[in-house]
């Protein structure tokens, strides 16, 4: 079967971000470790100082082993967009995390931009023990290889329903 353009660009980003970000996830993890039992604010202070290091990230947030946020969700300005406590134990990459220290998922609709997005999962390990998973998320339209790609619908539409 011959890939589309749009799959070999997908492909050739997903290679491109797993170079891009294995470093930089590995050692905003690392700051994570060192915080991991000093509660709520300590978490979201590293991950609000550690965001900007991660290039074209919409945002940002850490899980415990079970899946539950245990950070808020932090967006690349540093501000809050969510707050701690939600369930992602859902997740079909939660399946597959505790294999290899990171891992990019599928790409997927977000529930919160409503656009095509890709998570980058990295583990978290606190004195040699796996302890929770950092989440970074990307819109594919902010990503470089795949921007030219992605066009935002120009005209508008309702839906009508029962």
């Amino acid at each position: 079967m011959t890939k589309t353009a749009a799959q070999i660009c997908i492909q050739q980003q997903r290679s491109d971000l797993e170079n891009i970000l294995s470093v930089p996830l590995r050692d905003i993890s690392l700051h994570c470790a060192d915080a991991w039992n000093e509660g709520l604010t300590a978490l979201n202070n590293v991950l609000i100082r550690d965001i900007s290091s991660l290039s074209y990230c919409r945002s940002i947030y850490l899980m415990d082993l079970n899946g539950q946020q245990i950070s808020d969700t932090i967006d690349n300005d540093g501000e809050v967009l969510a707050f701690s406590g939600q369930d992602h134990s859902d997740q079909p990459y939660l399946n597959r995390v505790p294999i290899v220290d990171f891992l990019l998922s599928e790409s997927y609709i977000s529930s919160q931009s409503r656009r095509p997005s890709i998570s980058a999962i990295q583990i978290i390990r606190a004195r040699e023990q796996t302890v929770g998973f950092l989440v970074a998320t990307f819109d594919l339209k902010d990503l470089p290889l795949t921007a030219p790609l992605y066009e935002e619908p120009t005209d508008w539409r309702q839906l009508k329903g029962d």
